[in-house]
């Protein structure tokens, strides 16, 4: 695709050049920290820039200082399932990189499958791995998957979850801050006890629609690379006790978390805000 046109018209609306694109998903609401000198752009306003479907939503991007590092954020994000192409999806991954981002924060939404977690937590992404690709075959699931884990678990940074689990046992909230294996579906559609059996039998703890095509994209620019799920469903491990969660079960489980993922942002910025800093030296 050709994103020199929206390279072009960001660029000279920018004060500054970004060194750092947050994806930031909307089951949190608003992005949470105050940027300085702001700049705000609906996604359809930029050239070549996907388009939502009639009555969604197109995503945002923000811009902004924040503990000195100049900041890119795409609220909101595309999926395969509304229709748009892996292209499509990455495109604002292209966008940021040429713009002169050198890290990416994913933060996006995601159920648990794993007895490990629990609605509300937020899990710190260390692998990832696309089921879609792999099919519905069991034996393919679990013998690709697992190379593909262990493999893809060299494209994350670990110093965010060092910093998180720092973060998380200052707030005294470190039980809701875990890691964990993420696999990526196509598909918006619910999930079955015989999917996710063998997803847990594979090592996957949370399941979305997003994150796999925008972390191999980043990557593959040269970025350096962090994730976390925010866990907004629970899987059928047992129909009647674990029953789908409805939107106030949801909301009442983020809510307390939303300070938590705010402080998380703003020392993820201040990390990067060091490094900045060391590369200057």
């Amino acid at each position: 695709m050709d994103f020199d046109e929206a390279v072009s018209f960001l660029a000279r609306r920018l004060p500054e050049r970004p060194s750092l694109f947050i994806v930031y998903t909307n089951a949190l609401g608003d992005f949470p920290v105050v940027l300085e000198s702001p700049v705000r752009f609906s996604c359809d306003q930029i050239p070549r820039f996907p388009s939502k479907g009639e009555g969604l939503a197109p995503p945002r991007l923000l811009y902004g200082r924040s503990s000195g590092v100049h900041v890119l954020v795409l609220q909101g994000r595309y999926h395969r399932h509304e229709g748009y192409t892996r292209d499509e999806i990455c495109f604002p991954v292209r966008v940021a990189r040429c713009l002169g981002c050198r890290r990416m924060l994913a933060v996006n939404a995601a159920g648990s499958v794993g007895d490990r977690f629990e609605l509300g937590d937020l899990m710190l992404v260390r692998s990832h791995v696309d089921l879609a690709a792999l099919g519905t075959d069991a034996g393919r699931i679990l013998g690709g998957g697992e190379r593909e884990i262990e493999e893809n678990a060299k494209l994350y940074e670990r110093d965010f979850a060092k910093m998180a689990g720092k973060v998380a046992v200052e707030e005294g909230m470190d039980k809701y801050v875990k890691t964990g294996v993420y696999g990526m579906i196509e598909e918006a559609i619910p999930m079955n006890h015989s999917q996710i059996m063998n997803w847990k039998t594979l090592g996957v703890d949370a399941v979305g629609t997003s994150l796999v095509p925008e972390v191999a994209t980043a990557v593959k620019l040269g970025m350096e690379v962090c994730a976390m799920s925010v866990l907004t469903d629970s899987g059928i491990l047992d129909y009647s006790e674990h029953p789908d969660p409805v939107p106030e079960d949801i909301h009442r489980a983020l809510a307390p978390k939303r300070s938590l993922v705010k402080k998380l942002l703003i020392r993820f910025i201040d990390l990067m805000a060091g490094k900045d800093d060391q590369i200057k030296k």
